[in-house]
């Protein structure tokens, strides 16, 4: 599911060709013998490098617009719910993990909560992310992980917006509730605007909502809306049952879409409409009428 580059030694190599030999000398025999497969052990050596940096806890929600002014380079940790009236930007250069420790941030505004802008970087984790506002959670041309958040109330939860953008978004969902009136997570390409694509993984998570769970956009004048990865792997989708609407939403050309032993359900479970689709090991449901084209 993707490309892994990896900068080796010529040594490296040499290593790695012995295991690949054994391997492919190991199936054989297998095949040659009626076994089902085989198995060559091999030795992998892993390196951990360790971040350093100081825990700010937040207590108030002028302490946490602070952090954000500054570009904060590190880690804070939420020591209480926050409730906030505007969006809460991360500005270009900012790297922010940030521990909702269980709590609640709460946005009232009618834009969005957290705005990762192009070249930024948040990674949120452990709580809820709720409110009226438009968008819980937008991005361009950022890195975004979520790991074990809640994220509701909103018509769009999760919003990628690199059309127009010259940096391609890597969002990565991870153990998330996300759900969302209009459309859960939605993520729009940048087409021609860089040669990569925007990239969103939806893994081990539950999406529900009335509009659409995972969408995107097919826009192709001047730049487009194109040239996304999706991975949506271990997950549940599940649209509301009175909702005519779709679970997956894939318009987009250039683009990439894999299903991996994941639960879809919905009016129409998936409209594909271009690019490239693999779906694997997965229930994919649609709940209804039949509707002859």
């Amino acid at each position: 599911y993707g490309v892994y580059a990896y900068l080796c030694t010529y040594s490296d190599i040499t290593l790695a060709t012995q295991y690949d030999t054994a391997l492919a000398q190991a199936e054989k025999n297998a095949a040659q013998s009626g076994q089902a497969g085989a198995s060559y052990e091999a030795k992998l050596q892993v390196c951990a490098q360790k971040r350093e940096g100081d825990v700010q806890e937040v207590s108030s929600l002028s302490q946490l617009e602070s952090l954000l002014e500054q570009k904060h380079q590190g880690f804070a940790k939420l020591a209480g719910d926050l409730t906030t009236a505007e969006s809460l930007v991360l500005p270009k250069g900012t790297s922010l993990t940030l521990d909702l420790n269980g709590y609640t941030l709460t946005g009232t505004s009618e834009g969005k909560i957290l705005e990762a802008q192009q070249g930024s970087s948040l990674m949120l984790l452990n709580g809820t992310v709720a409110g009226s506002a438009y968008y819980g959670i937008h991005g361009v041309g950022s890195r975004i992980t979520c790991h074990q958040v809640e994220i509701k109330g909103f018509p769009y939860s999760v919003y990628v917006s690199d059309s127009g953008s010259q940096l391609d978004s890597v969002v990565r969902l991870v153990d998330c509730e996300i759900s969302g009136d209009t459309c859960a997570v939605f993520v729009s390409g940048n087409g021609t605007g860089s040669a990569q694509k925007s990239q969103l993984v939806v893994d081990g998570c539950t999406l529900t909502g009335k509009g659409m769970l995972i969408a995107s956009n097919g826009t192709a004048t001047g730049e487009g809306r194109w040239g996304t990865d999706i991975q949506v792997l271990n997950s549940t989708l599940t649209c509301d049952p009175d909702a005519v609407t779709t679970a997956i939403y894939h318009p987009q050309k250039d683009s990439t879409l894999t299903v991996y032993h994941t639960t879809v359900s919905a009016y129409t479970g998936m409209a594909i409409k271009g690019g490239h689709v693999r779906i694997q090991g997965s229930s994919v449901t649609g709940t209804g009428e039949k509707n002859p084209p």
